[in-house]
């Protein structure tokens, strides 16, 4: 455990009061409330829970408790909370559970002051705000749903990346689905623990499938205490570090005075079983250019899916025999705009989203998203010098730029200020005109928003939606805030667009 010494007093009255509660107990406490705050459903029929946040709607609700702090509790009652011994403080009583949260919440506040000085009080309070937005978005973004589920399936199920996952994982990922799916089921089925070892008799599902899945998913609560205490900081990255339960969902301990499966929170399984995969396979050799290829393709069935109106080309080489080059990822085309999209799974690194005094990381990132718009706008380059041979420039057509990232960056306000200043630089570095940054805004979006944003453009054209985004003051908004700002009641009408794929996964019978 890392700690800063100022600190120190405060985190100890944290400590102490959660020293006093039982390990079992308090689990069985957060998952009420965290099913309560995701699923909408009270289990607490044996805790003591205050009728006014019952009553509360979703917004309210998470202005009092949200999902982010409830894991933070999580993770002080794993290294703290007490075994097999009858302690006499209890998280069931409303009091006791609601001061340790607000004890919590004012002790996040105190690091936040030592940290940011009156010296550095504006960089520190944007960067405060940047790490929020992806300790806390992720919470309403990254929904436990089919079409999130669906899409991570299709990506790993690419030939090349199929085989990747099969050798790392020892199963082919289909089965490899349909397992944890199964297990996932149990767990989002109101039940917080299952007996261990656990036997789940399915058609076509082997034991040593299953240990392979349970390897790959749970730990012990002893590996789980000694690896969540050695990461732990009570410093500048307290709240930000990454929660083991992200890593290993469930849970091997005694629960209650059984050997038990325990699941605190459900949706970290379900993440675990999808964007957490990557980072499983992430340093397989060939990963990188075998997961970028199968993206590109995923978003080119989704154009494919979608645009009846529109049209598309996909990458083609082009250019001499001496001098060949690849074309942009994916263009779309109607009859008034064109947008240049680049594919990319690149994920912003962990410290660039959590470290408040070093910034080298983050300013790492920025720069490689520059990178990315400014290989976006050589190709639109190429193609106004009529390089391209599959689509002819054409002088009355708008042209957009789009990044459509795998996961999150949320390339707005400080973020995107910072990413248009290094680009500025590059378009200097690279002898490409000024004037692309004014002429061609660039915009970055996540795969989550590209699947809705591209229902919208088939049905209102391209210029109509992102002549809104390129315009201040929303050209430095998130491209989902400016759809929902200007298209609210069309957004609502977008669909799941792959359900057949989704019940491929897990076939009806089973749900």
């Amino acid at each position: 455990m890392e700690i800063d010494q100022r600190l120190w007093g405060e985190y100890k009255k944290i400590r102490n009061k959660i020293r006093a509660t039982q390990l079992d107990e308090s689990i069985y406490v957060i998952w009420n409330y965290l099913n309560y705050l995701m699923n909408g459903e009270s289990g607490f029929v044996d805790i003591e829970v205050s009728k006014e946040f019952l009553m509360k709607d979703y917004i309210q609700r998470r202005r009092t408790l949200n999902e982010w702090e409830l894991q933070s509790l999580l993770r002080e009652v794993i290294i703290h909370s007490q075994e097999k011994t009858y302690k006499p403080k209890s998280f069931r009583k409303m009091r006791y559970f609601s001061d340790s949260i607000n004890m919590l919440k004012e002790f996040s506040n105190t690091v936040a002051k030592t940290y940011i000085s009156s010296e550095n009080a504006e960089k520190g309070i944007l960067i405060e705000f940047h790490r929020l937005a992806h300790q806390q978005f992720s919470w309403q973004t990254k929904i436990a749903n089919g079409i999130y589920l669906t899409r991570y399936a299709k990506i790993f199920k690419n030939n090349e990346v199929k085989e990747i996952v099969k050798n790392k994982i020892g199963m082919d990922i289909d089965k490899f689905y349909f397992i944890v799916m199964i297990i996932y089921g149990y767990f989002i089925g109101k039940k917080i623990a299952i007996d261990y070892p656990p036997r789940i008799e399915v058609e076509n599902v082997a034991q040593n499938d299953l240990e392979k899945v349970f390897k790959f998913l749970c730990i012990s609560i002893e590996e789980m205490r000694e690896i969540t205490n050695r990461m732990h900081k009570v410093n500048q990255d307290f709240g930000y570090t990454l929660n083991q339960n992200e890593v290993f969902p469930l849970i091997k301990m005694d629960y209650f005075g059984k050997k038990s499966l325990v699941c605190p929170n459900t949706r970290t399984l379900f993440w675990r079983i999808t964007d957490g995969l990557y980072y499983e396979l992430c340093r397989e050799n060939n990963f990188d250019r075998a997961f970028g290829n199968s993206f590109q393709e995923y978003i080119g069935e989704i154009i494919k899916k979608v645009c009846e109106k529109t049209d598309f080309f996909e990458e083609v080489n082009y250019g001499s025999r001496h001098n060949n080059k690849q074309s942009i990822d994916w263009l779309l085309e109607d009859d008034n705009s064109l947008i240049f999209i680049e594919c990319k799974t690149k994920r912003m690194r962990n410290e660039s989203k959590t470290n408040l005094t070093n910034t080298t990381c983050l300013e790492e990132d920025i720069d490689k998203m520059a990178d990315f718009i400014i290989q976006t706008y050589k190709q639109i380059k190429d193609y106004k010098d009529n390089l391209y041979s599959h689509c002819k420039y054409k002088s009355c057509k708008k042209i957009y730029p789009l990044i459509v990232t795998l996961e999150e960056w949320y390339v707005f306000g400080m973020i995107y200020t910072k990413v248009e200043e290094k680009v500025k630089q590059k378009l200097q570095d690279n002898n490409l005109p000024e004037s692309f940054l004014g002429d061609f805004p660039f915009t970055v979006c996540s795969v989550d928003t590209f699947e809705g944003f591209i229902q919208l453009i088939e049905n209102a054209g391209i210029e109509k939606v992102m002549s809104k985004k390129t315009t201040m003051p929303e050209k430095e908004y998130d491209l989902m805030v400016v759809l929902k700002n200007n298209f609210n009641e069309e957004m609502k009408k977008t669909k799941f667009l792959f359900e057949e794929d989704f019940e491929k996964i897990l076939p009806k019978k089973y749900y």
